[in-house]
This record gives C-alpha cells, sequence and structure tokens, in this order.
C-alpha cells in the first residue's frame, strides 16, 4: 500500500513556483549539430539507462542534437495559488538530445515513445533554476545569458557562467565565456526571405532539408524516425525526460532520491517560424562542461547543418515518475 507522500512546506524566499507552467512568445532559435552517436549511447547509458536497471531504456535517434536558444517572454503558474503570484521572462540555453524510449526484449529494442534529453541548461533566471531542478530535475545552472534582438537582427547568442577550466586542488572556480553562436553566413535579403508565412509548409520544408541532410549519408533505418524526433519539439505533447536526483547528506557518493521523470511541453499557439542562415557553434573547454566530449561533437568550433527559429507559446505539464529508486 502506498504511503502518503507529506505536504511540501512553503517557505519565504523560496520562489519555486507549482507546475503547470505555461510560457507565452517564446523565440526558439534551434542549431542543429552533428554529433558522435557513440558518444551519446555512452551519455544516456550513464544518467538515464543505468539508473533504471532495464525498466525502462532510452536509445538516441541518431547522430545528431540540437543546440536550443530559447527567449521567453513570459513565464507564470497557470493555477492557483501560484498564478496569482505574477509572471517572469526568462532566457535558456541548453542542448538537446532526441531519444527513442522503449523496451529492451531480449536483444530487440522496441521503441515507444520520442523524448527529449537536455544533459546541459542555461538560464537567467535564478527561480527558473531552482523550480526546474526541485520539480522536474531539469539540470538548470545560471548564466548570464544575451540573444541578437530577433530572428533577423545581427548579434551573437553567449551564455557565461561559473567554470572550472582544470580540476585539480589549486583551480578557481570563474565566470567565463562558455558558448558563443555566431552566424557563419549572411542574412537571407530581405530579411523576410527568411519567414515562413505557413508554418505547416515550412516544418515539412525543415523536414526535407534534414532528410537531404541526414538520409544521403545512410544513417540508419529508423532516419525518418529521428527526423521526426527533431520536428517534435514543435508539436503537442513534446516528451523531456530527467534525472531527477539529490546527492545524501549522510554519503555524498549516494543519492537520497534518484527518479527518472518524463514530462510533456505542449504547444498550445504556434506563430512565426523561419529559417536562418547557418551559425558557428564554439564551445570552451572545461573539466566542469565536458560537453564536446559528451555529445561527441567534432571540436570545440564547429558549423550547424541548419537553423531555424520559431515563435510560439507552450505549457510544461505535470510530470511522470517512470521508474524511481524507492518503486
Amino acid at each position: 500500500m502506498p504511503v502518503d507522500k507529506p505536504r511540501y512546506i512553503e517557505r519565504g524566499g523560496e520562489i519555486v513556483i507549482r507546475q503547470p507552467l505555461g510560457l507565452r512568445d517564446v523565440t526558439m532559435y534551434s542549431f542543429v549539430l552533428a554529433a558522435d552517436r557513440d558518444r551519446l549511447i555512452a551519455l544516456v547509458d550513464r544518467d538515464l539507462n543505468a539508473p533504471a536497471a532495464g525498466a525502462v531504456r532510452y536509445v538516441p535517434a541518431g547522430p545528431f542534437v540540437a543546440l536550443i536558444c530559447a527567449d521567453i517572454a513570459r513565464g507564470q503558474a497557470l493555477e492557483e495559488p501560484d498564478h496569482s503570484k505574477g509572471w517572469m521572462a526568462e532566457k535558456d540555453v541548453a542542448f538537446w538530445i532526441p531519444l527513442f524510449a522503449g523496451k529492451q526484449v531480449g536483444p530487440v529494442f522496441v521503441p515507444q515513445r520520442l523524448v527529449f534529453y537536455l544533459p546541459y541548461v542555461f538560464v537567467d533566471n535564478i527561480a527558473a533554476t531552482v523550480t526546474g531542478r526541485e520539480i522536474y530535475g531539469f539540470p538548470k545552472e545560471s548564466g548570464v545569458i544575451r540573444f541578437p534582438a530577433g530572428p533577423c537582427a545581427e548579434g551573437r547568442f553567449e551564455v557565461d557562467t561559473l567554470i572550472i577550466r582544470k580540476y585539480e586542488p589549486a583551480s578557481f572556480g570563474e565566470v567565463a565565456r562558455l558558448i558563443d553562436v555566431e552566424p557563419a553566413e549572411p542574412p537571407p535579403s530581405p530579411p523576410e526571405a527568411g519567414g515562413w508565412t505557413d508554418l505547416e509548409a515550412g516544418l515539412g520544408a525543415l523536414g526535407d532539408r534534414l532528410k537531404d541532410l541526414f538520409e544521403s549519408d545512410a544513417v540508419e533505418a529508423a532516419a525518418g524516425a529521428a527526423l521526426e524526433a527533431l520536428l517534435a519539439a514543435t508539436r503537442p505533447g513534446t516528451r523531456l525526460v530527467f534525472l531527477k536526483q539529490f546527492r545524501d547528506a549522510e554519503d555524498p557518493a549516494r543519492a537520497c532520491y534518484q527518479a527518472i521523470i518524463e514530462a510533456p511541453a505542449v504547444v498550445t499557439s504556434l506563430h512565426r517560424g523561419g529559417w536562418m542562415p547557418r551559425h558557428r557553434v564554439r564551445v570552451a573547454e572545461a573539466d566542469s562542461h565536458p560537453i564536446v566530449r559528451d555529445l561527441g561533437l567534432a571540436g570545440a568550433e564547429i558549423e550547424s547543418l541548419l537553423a531555424t527559429w520559431l515563435s510560439f507559446d507552450f505549457t510544461m505539464d505535470r510530470g511522470t515518475v517512470v521508474w524511481s529508486a524507492q518503486g
């Protein structure tokens, strides 16, 4: 018989906003990057499959990730009492890995759904950091984030955050540039040439371009489904997967709580979208953030395979515990 969960104690100064969350006037910039599939498999095995111990299995959809830069104009709880607390804005930058979630049946993996795993996430709002980590298990870190004024505006995407360049006793943690993204080619001229007047047609064109990029290299038989995974971020019911854990106070090598959480990010309204020029992505080398190694990127400076932008609203809904160490 399940034990009732204790009531959450609401304390002053803790701005942990209750889900579901409504996020409006979001402009999302997406940069698709080639990645090493074996590295992605190793990362997903470590973070998700090893803890779950067969209860669920996740497999990378293909040899690519997306660097997503999201400018969220308004985020607010959808339900009382937190809806009446007000709203906030935030910028976040994250690496998204599309995965198939399913079951291992003997030697055969049976995919059941598409999900996204975000191993690195940076935000400029401390309330969003705490809410994301404590409720869902987003590995959010606070940082100083700068975006261009809009999809056709000049400028760069920049993330400054606390890093440790080399793990050794004398090392000093410092706030420094970790991610830098700038155009690698001129923007379309006139700027309107980069816009989609019909989003369905635009998403279809995106799918065609992705197929040209990946199927031409004979990635794998599941390439079509993998491409669909990338497009899924713009459609209702996109599921995100998290490793939610807290370090134990008595034994620092253990977790006092550990679970695999999945939660739907439901797009409620699509506004506009379009192509962007390819961008050059630079990731600083730091032992604290082995992004290039974890994702199997070709190097600390790489060029995106393609780039798009979308404007939409979405809801971050309640999550589901897919597996937990507590049973």
